[in-house]
């Protein structure tokens, strides 16, 4: 998928979370190693760390399928070193998934993987 096609998900994600009443605190988060799509924040303080998958009706792989035990391990790692990097302490954190398909969000999985 191309990362034009990625941004576009993820924009509509954002617009998902704002209705939903997230703060976003940032998008595109990179460090070496790893990215995190989306960081929002609750309205009751749980930070979240959001994996954006667009998902193509006719695709062989579903999207869950591409969170690998790999990616997962990288992504608890790049939302543990924005913790650190943003002197975040007592805090609670959440990671998800959003699942978007035909410009939409199909699917809000919250609390995917635990840390």
């Amino acid at each position: 998928m191309s990362r034009q096609s990625g941004y576009l998900g993820e924009q509509i994600a954002v617009s998902y979370l704002l209705k939903k009443r997230y703060k976003i605190r940032q998008c595109n988060y990179t460090i070496w190693g790893g990215e995190i799509d989306i960081v929002a924040e609750t309205e009751d303080d749980i930070v979240v760390f959001v994996e954006v998958k667009r998902y193509k009706v006719n695709s062989v792989v579903h999207p869950l399928e591409s969170i690998t035990a790999y990616k997962q391990k990288k992504l608890k790692k790049t939302g543990l070193f924005y913790i650190t990097a943003h002197q975040l302490k007592d805090i609670q954190i959440r990671f998800d998934v959003i699942i978007v398909e035909n410009e939409q969000v199909k699917d809000h999985l919250e609390d995917f993987m635990r840390v």
